[in-house]
């Protein structure tokens, strides 16, 4: 992670290094020194084990603000319960507010002392009882009491015998109110200094905010120990000292400086974020982050050692507003969390824009938007079973209709009918009756009896008579393997023909159809013949392409032969991962022993390693297997070096009973036809022990040589593993003619390049 990664800002410049420069000298000093004031205060409030974290820290902080500001208070206000004395110190000021509104309203008016000493309460029930008598008592009795209070009024005063009871009422009020006073002053005197509680009027506010502050002091111990009970205690237990802090200026001082030092590194928190747009804030909910000091200082030293990475850091946040503008915010996000490479962004933009176009045309479409996933998958489902129900209906039909045209064949059959001669030669076992006889004999039953036939044009030409009846279809599969002569006897017993064929793999070949010794001789003549689909060809008859290649399911398998033979024309379903290659390139340390054994052996050990290796691994073992080579030799080393593979690990045979095909191994010439669902394919030839490599490749350098390697390439459904000491750049093209080399040149390039 880079070491300014909480810097946003995307300016830079010198005098800005300069600052930061400054403002980290000053910081990562006040910081430590924040953090021993803060240990020492945390032991004079005797808060014990402190966990640096920012919350407990500006907990402790505020605790040092409120020790400095400490009222004219005793410890038991700290040592009795909140609640009853926030109680008393409520009902003190709430009293003292009152009492005070009362003798204003009476000292407007009479001279507040006499009126306070006398004895308001008894005039008044005097007033009143002289109200309820005759008229004169009435008027001497009030009298009486008017002037009385006419002395105490002050001058300018008008008093009258209107407004006397009035008057006395609120004096009387004010002597209550004052009683009242006096009773809460003596409930809350234990708990407040001299200068709270005056004789006369008493200072209200301070004594309510003296209330604010002790609930200040218990929700702090509070957010500290998080427990009411044990705030109590703790409030107790510093009483003395918070009482003694507002008559000890050292101690003052100390709390003094721990509130400006932790002001000053607010202060440089403040001056960084604006500076280098650090949030601060961001930090608290990291994990990293429960000792804050900690965290705050290394992160302090790691940017002060890295200065000179920050020119570099603000132009990548310069960059990265201008992706987000355009945006390109998620793929800057995997970038930032190193969840994408240097090399896969182009790639990761790609994808992210195909999704996009893919999304905005999903959307204007509303069959598209209206497409679910499950129904299609359902309707995949029913439709395969329905075509699985069709076939198996179609194979009951077909054998229902072939088994009707069957005739009766019992036991009274005549001896000269050709249902006898049938039940003749099958119970003889054919004794002196060839097969071709046979056929002339029943040749009205036998189409009956076996409507379609599968045979070989030699076993055609060896069994069926010419003169005999003709079929309605001949079929030929592989025709670019059966020579014109061959062909011509089978096409003479039908009266239509369907050949089906690749003009582009195997030829008619003689090629291994000489001794053992001349087997893999490179210099050998191949003599490659004509086929028949080469005749029809070029006689210009009907012809269809089937398009579709159904073999491989990964476009890689197939891209090279398309591309080098078929001119892209082969139709293939596209690929979700179509990037990644399933052709694999396993480059071997080894020789191709040229002059004596002709084999690759380091090849073929690559090669049976992996069989093993695959065959054993339980997902792996599920891919079918089959092994391709270029020489019949080392065909046969990589048979022999997977026997010797069996009888060192008896269990190796019983794994690939559990492969879905059995394994073959074959070389060029003889693996037409066959496919698995991995190919491992050994090149064998390549540099000799003296690192000299020769162009002879066997089959491949004549005629028709780039068919094999065509056919030898297209014979994997999922992937393919290349193993060869060979590489393409070993081959250079000034050197080769022949069109098979060249193409195993290409070839090559192509699983190494992927």
């Amino acid at each position: 992670m880079h070491p300014w990664c909480d810097s946003c800002s995307p300016h830079y410049s010198p005098a800005m290094k300069s600052a930061a420069e400054s403002l980290l000298s000053q910081f990562i000093p006040e910081v430590s020194r924040l953090r021993e004031m803060l240990a020492r205060a945390a032991e004079l409030f005797q808060l014990d084990s402190p966990q640096w974290s920012r919350g407990n820290i500006e907990t402790l902080v505020r605790l040092c603000e409120l020790a400095v500001r400490v009222p004219d208070v005793t410890p038991a206000l700290l040592q009795t319960p909140e609640a009853e004395a926030q109680a008393k110190l409520k009902t003190l000021a709430d009293q003292g507010k009152r009492t005070d509104a009362a003798r204003e309203k009476v000292c407007a008016k009479f001279v507040g002392e006499e009126a306070l000493r006398s004895d308001a309460g008894t005039a008044l029930s005097e007033w009143d009882r002289r109200e309820l008598q005759w008229i004169l008592p009435r008027w001497i009795g009030h009298n009486r009491i008017y002037k009385w209070l006419k002395k105490l009024s002050l001058p300018g005063q008008v008093i009258s015998k209107d407004n006397t009871r009035v008057f006395l009422q609120e004096i009387d009020d004010w002597q209550k109110e004052d009683r009242k006073l006096i009773e809460a002053k003596e409930q809350a005197a234990p708990l407040l200094g001299s200068t709270c509680i005056e004789s006369g009027k008493g200072n209200w506010e301070e004594i309510a905010a003296v209330g604010d502050w002790l609930r200040q002091v218990h929700g702090q111990l509070v957010q500290w120990l998080k427990d009411s009970s044990a705030a109590t205690r703790a409030r107790s237990r510093i009483a003395d000292l918070l009482v003694t802090v507002r008559g000890d200026s050292e101690q003052a001082r100390f709390f003094l400086d721990a509130v400006e030092c932790c002001k000053t590194v607010m202060g440089g928190e403040r001056e960084l974020k604006q500076l280098l747009q650090i949030d601060f804030e961001r930090f608290i909910l990291l994990p990293e982050a429960a000792d804050w000091f900690s965290f705050l200082i290394g992160k302090a030293e790691c940017w002060a050692a890295n200065l000179d990475r920050l020119r570099d850091w603000c132009a990548w946040r310069r960059i990265r507003a201008q992706a987000e503008e355009a945006g390109l915010l998620p793929i800057v996000l995997l970038y930032e969390q190193g969840k994408l490479m240097n090399e896969r962004i182009k790639t990761a933009f790609e994808r992210g824009l195909y999704k996009a176009i893919a999304n905005s045309m999903i959307a204007r479409d509303e069959r598209l938007t209206a497409f679910s996933g499950t129904l299609f998958e359902e309707t995949i489902r029913r439709f395969k079973e329905a075509d699985d129900l069709f076939a198996a209906l179609t194979q009951q039909e077909i054998v229902a209709r072939i088994s009707s045209a069957i005739p009766r064949m019992t036991q009274e059959a005549a001896q000269s009918s050709e249902a006898g001669i049938l039940q003749r030669a099958i119970r003889s076992g054919g004794r002196g009756l060839s097969i071709r006889k046979l056929f002339e004999q029943i040749r009205n039953l036998l189409p009956r009896l076996t409507p379609c036939m599968l045979m070989s044009p030699i076993s055609v030409a060896q069994y069926l008579d010419p003169a005999g009846a003709k079929f309605d279809l001949v079929i030929f599969d592989e025709a670019s393997q059966v020579p014109t002569a061959q062909a011509v006897g089978a096409l003479a017993r039908g009266n239509q023909v369907v050949i089906v064929g690749d003009p582009k793999q195997l030829p008619p070949t003689r090629f291994f159809a000489k001794s053992k010794v001349n087997l893999d001789d490179e210099d050998e003549q191949l003599q490659d013949m004509e086929s028949i689909l080469d005749d029809c060809l070029a006689l210009g008859m009907f012809e269809r392409h089937l398009s579709w290649h159904y073999r491989s399911r990964h476009e890689s398998l197939i891209a090279f032969s398309n591309t080098h033979y078929y001119d892209n024309k082969l139709l293939t379903f596209p690929s979700p991962d179509a990037p990644v290659s399933r052709v694999a390139w396993r480059a071997v340390e080894g020789f191709y022993d040229r002059g004596r054994t002709k084999q690759n052996r380091a090849e073929g050990l690559a090669v049976v390693a992996e069989i093993v290796r695959r065959v054993k691994h339980p997902a792996l073992r599920k891919q079918s297997l089959g092994v391709v080579t270029f020489s019949s030799v080392q065909q046969t080393l990589i048979e022999d070096l997977l026997e010797e593979a069996f009888k060192q690990d008896p269990e190796l045979e019983n794994l690939l009973a559990q492969l879905p095909e059995p394994i073959f191994v074959k070389n060029l010439e003889n693996v037409q036809g066959d496919e698995r669902d991995c190919i491992l394919f050994s090149v064998g030839y390549g540099p000799d022990a003296a690192g000299k490599v020769s162009l002879n490749f066997g089959p491949l350098n004549r005629e028709g040589g780039w068919r094999r390697l065509n056919v030898a390439v297209s014979r994997a459904r999922s992937a393919m593993v290349v193993f060869s000491t060979l590489r393409a750049q070993d081959l250079s093209t000034s050197r080769i003619n022949a069109q098979g080399v060249l193409g195993l040149r290409a070839f090559l390039e192509y699983a190494e390049q992927g």
